[in-house]
């Protein structure tokens, strides 16, 4: 008896161009958006070796560098389903300036690039930020489900969470999966703030948590003094184990943090042992205290492209899916045999 198998979710962003020596395949959007999805229909096509690659979606970020029009014809030219979209942030020049300037002093030229594309790829106004959602909804929702993946300071920080609720409310193909802001957040604040969001899913666009593995752990540490610090995986367990908080999760996002100020170190090398979050993950399915097809989000810096296209890359996702499926398989025919 096969389990429903684990769908993949792959961010865009991760499949983007990062050398500068492409700089208008960076920041011109057809010419980004056109390079984003070949390296995707690459990736999925490598990784279909061992996956069924009708289990291996892409997240789409519809920010600047997104063309949501041409993305949707390349997209479905390439029979590429788009399971998410992932919402920029608002940057202003006088913002991206401001930020930019700690890692210019410091010389910190990796750093630089990987703070500096997220920026690049934010929107410069809460009224493009409108109108590039509003778009990417209308292209990609149709009779389907779309979740709008974003993270908890949209309403930590501004009220814009709940401007964005409202603009779909009613709209019954649309989602928020929230991830926490570990600056702010432990993990029992976050999960009793997605608790409070959840409270008005019946009548206003419903919210849901993108548990982020990475977060989880860093917030671990920054809240350490004043709430004590639990492992992200004795956490991810507590969640998935609680019969009503386990039915609030929309999605998890596969993150590394190192231990310092990096929360997107490497998936495959990094100190968390992502495949026992996937066994985690496997019996908490077995349970039943999770339903439906479990997706997660392999997110990773665009300059780590080449080894997800490796044999590394994709014999490390075979091994979160087999984590999975031996959990859940277990499980299954354990029953067989008791029935």
């Amino acid at each position: 008896m096969l389990s429903e198998r684990l769908r993949f979710e792959i961010p865009s962003m991760s499949c983007g161009e990062h050398r500068p020596s492409h700089l208008p395949n960076i920041i011109v959007p057809q010419m980004a958006t056109t390079e984003m999805v070949n390296r995707f229909a690459v990736l999925r096509d490598t990784l279909s070796s061992t996956l069924d690659g009708k289990n291996i979606s892409l997240s789409l970020h519809v920010g600047y560098a997104t063309d949501v029009s041409k993305a949707k014809q390349l997209l479905s030219s390439s029979n590429v389903q788009v399971s998410s979209l992932d919402i920029p942030d608002v940057y202003t020049l006088k913002r991206f300036v401001h930020d930019l300037k700690p890692r210019i002093k410091d010389k910190d030229i990796a750093k630089l690039l990987k703070s500096g594309g997220r920026k690049i790829q934010s929107v410069g106004s809460e009224k493009l930020l409108y109108r590039k959602l509003n778009k990417g909804v209308n292209a990609f929702t149709k009779d389907k489900p779309l979740l709008l993946r974003t993270h908890a300071g949209l309403w930590l920080e501004t009220n814009l969470g709940d401007r964005l609720r409202s603009m779909f409310k009613g709209n019954p193909n649309i989602a928020f999966a929230v991830e926490m802001l570990s600056k702010y957040q432990t993990p029992d604040e976050y999960m009793e703030f997605i608790r409070q969001l959840s409270l008005t899913n019946d009548i206003n666009t419903p919210v849901y948590a993108d548990l982020d593995l990475g977060h989880i752990e860093e917030a671990g540490y920054l809240h350490q003094e004043r709430a004590g610090r639990k492992e992200a995986l004795a956490v991810y367990e507590d969640i998935l184990s609680d019969e009503h908080d386990s039915k609030l999760v929309a999605c998890t996002s596969l993150n590394q943090y190192d231990g310092g100020d990096e929360t997107h170190a490497s998936l495959i090398h990094g100190p968390l042992d992502l495949t026992e979050a996937m066994k985690i993950l496997g019996k908490a399915k077995s349970r039943g205290t999770i339903v439906g097809s479990q997706t997660v989000i392999v997110e990773f810096y665009p300059m780590d492209y080449p080894t997800y296209v490796s044999s590394e890359g994709v014999a490390f996702c075979a091994n979160l899916r087999n984590a999975y499926d031996t959990q859940v398989n277990q499980s299954s025919f354990a029953l067989e045999e008791v029935v």
